[in-house]
């Protein structure tokens, strides 16, 4: 199946539920520490405390003489506001700040005290803000207070200005009258405008004495809803929770569309322009080391020794370490060799990926068990000269002949190999990694090396390379120079870019790329189960249809019906007696 590089439903990108959910372990720890700072900054930073206080105004009606009052609404809410003003006007904030000795300034109380009145124009609400209750609630105090003793004394200079007045009026009238014959008229007038003048000054002072101070009643300043620091905390956390969710899913919408991951083996295969082998799901630990248990228990495994009869014992510790062919290939395992015996046949395959931890190795060994269990002539090559992982799996020393060996030419292939009985039954013969003593990518073109692939494909069905990361190495490619094609290892959500590179190296080293394996997957996977009789859900019909095979695409291989006679089945049928590697080599 061709492919473009940039594959619609690839290039989407999922949406900002599935980037959580992808990346929910890096979301999970940014929304923890956005509670937790929403937590901190509501318990530390606290909001300033409001306290309000009520002050009852004096109804101005009939208070001719030091107000003007009237009965009109419009007059009484011109007078609330008024009065509104006056409680925030400098002189009275300036005296309250005096009042508190506390150091507050007439400024602080500029911006933190507001006074408002009420709809009726009979009350005033003075809210002032604190640090804290107790500081919200003497502000607001102070300020009632200097309300009330300004206005007691604006009021007393009121009446004080008008018996001034009549003063003032009598001293004028005795210096300009003298009483005398014939003047009872002026007289009788003067006395009229003193009298007028002396009733008015005695309504204003009947008029400050039920006014006062302006008021009718003052509430002393509260905190309506005082809160808590676990209330604050509360909050706190709710909005850290919310502010976490919205960033951390930001962030892995943004991280998601950049880093476009491979979402289930169908896409592997897409971007790779190849089939789908198989998928290998995540396996537990434990489930792990009861199968490796119970394959010791049922067949153990033992070395067969030199092909020439020099028998290679492997040390008994190292041996218990290893699992080696010891470990039962997954359902997974056996689909995937199924589908290559079908598709591929007969040949030389290398298993390349471009990370360290797709699970080369381990699909390696898998492919190698299943497939010497359904009863081909298998051989497994340790081709990573750098790590020589594959080599500790069976349990032998760095320093056990090998790969490097073969390659320059200091020993021969009966030496070098080694045949194994696999756990599900069936042989399965091993090249071990070598000691290296010079630089591995060196080794791997030697024509040694090269007649050693070529002679394991003529005496094998089946020979599987495990190969370094092909994103630091080129190694791969080196071994794959006589391969029959190569077998692509994903891991499950890898980056779409480094498999366009891997197909990209493929293409220029004029190798198929017969399938792709996809590793690690999600351990509940609708494809197979445990038993995995019709549960098998790779369709060989279906995969050879996914890109049709020529002779050019098959170099070095058996015909198709050969292959087809060899392995009638997707799942490997017993074959019949085959010489040993010993006879054959």
């Amino acid at each position: 199946m061709q492919v473009s590089d940039h594959d619609p439903d690839y290039d989407v990108g999922p949406g900002p539920l599935a980037s959580l959910w992808r990346y929910r372990l890096a979301s999970s720890v940014v929304i923890v520490l956005a509670v937790l700072a929403g937590v901190i900054h509501g318990v530390l930073a606290a909001p300033p405390t409001k306290a309000l206080a009520r002050i009852g105004l004096a109804n101005p009606r009939g208070l001719t003489v030091i107000l003007g009052g009237s009965a009109s609404g419009a007059d009484l809410g011109r007078y609330a506001s008024a009065r509104a003003r006056f409680a925030e006007s400098t002189d009275v904030l300036a005296t309250a700040a005096r009042s508190l000795k506390d150091g507050t300034s007439l400024a602080t109380l500029q911006t933190a005290v507001e006074v408002t009145a009420t709809a009726d124009a009979d009350v005033l609400i003075v809210t002032a803000t604190g640090s804290g209750g107790e500081q919200a609630e003497r502000r607001a105090d102070a300020v009632v207070a200097a309300f009330r003793e300004l206005t007691l004394q604006s009021t007393n200079d009121t009446v004080n200005s008008q018996l001034a007045a009549v003063a003032r009026a009598q001293a004028q009238l005795d210096q300009l009258f003298t009483p005398g014959p014939g003047d009872s008229a002026r007289a009788a007038a003067a006395a009229t405008a003193l009298g007028e003048l002396q009733q008015t000054a005695a309504r204003a002072q009947t008029e400050a004495a039920l006014f006062g101070s302006g008021t009718v009643f003052v509430e002393n300043a509260t905190v309506p809803h005082p809160s808590s620091g676990a209330a604050r905390a509360e909050r706190g956390g709710l909005l850290g929770l919310l502010l976490g969710v919205l960033l951390a899913g930001t962030v892995a919408w943004l991280r998601a569309g950049r880093r476009r991951e491979v979402g289930d083996g169908e896409a592997a295969a897409r971007l790779l322009g190849t089939r789908l082998l198989g998928e290998i799901p995540t396996t537990g630990e434990r489930g792990r080391s009861a199968e490796r248990g119970d394959a010791r228990e049922r067949r153990g495994v033992r070395e067969r020794g030199g092909i020439r009869g020099r028998g290679r014992s492997v040390e008994r510790g190292r041996a218990d370490e290893a699992d080696g062919p010891r470990s039962s290939p997954q359902p997974g395992h056996h689909a995937a060799a199924g589908v290559l015996t079908a598709v591929g046949g007969r040949g030389l395959y290398v298993l390349a990926s471009p990370g360290r931890q797709d699970g080369r190795t381990a699909t390696a060994l898998g492919l190698a068990t299943a497939l010497a269990a359904g009863g081909c002539r298998v051989a497994l090559v340790d081709g990573d000269l750098r790590t020589g992982r594959l080599t500790a799996r069976f349990g032998l020393p760095a320093a056990a002949v090998g790969l490097a060996q073969l390659a320059r030419g200091t020993t021969d292939l009966a030496t070098a190999i080694r045949t194994y009985s696999t756990a599900e039954g069936g042989e399965l013969a091993f090249v071990p990694r070598g000691q290296l003593a010079t630089d591995p990518a060196g080794l791997l073109g030697r024509a040694e090396l090269t007649e050693t692939m070529s002679r394991l494909k003529k005496l094998f069905d089946i020979v599987l390379v495990d190969t370094p990361a092909t994103g630091p190495t080129a190694d791969a490619f080196l071994l794959a120079a006589t391969a029959t094609g190569i077998i692509a290892v994903a891991r499950w959500r890898t980056p779409g870019g480094p498999l366009r590179r891997l197909r990209a190296q493929a293409d220029a080293t004029a190798v198929p790329l017969v399938g792709v394996v996809l590793t690690h997957g999600p351990r509940v996977r609708g494809g197979y189960q445990d038993a995995y009789g019709d549960q098998i859900a790779f369709d060989v019909e279906r995969t050879q249809t996914l890109r049709p095979r020529t002779s050019e695409d098959r170099p070095d291989r058996t015909p198709p019906h050969e292959a087809a006679a060899l392995h009638k089945s997707p799942v490997h049928q017993p074959s019949v007696h085959k010489p040993s590697v010993a006879a054959r080599l």
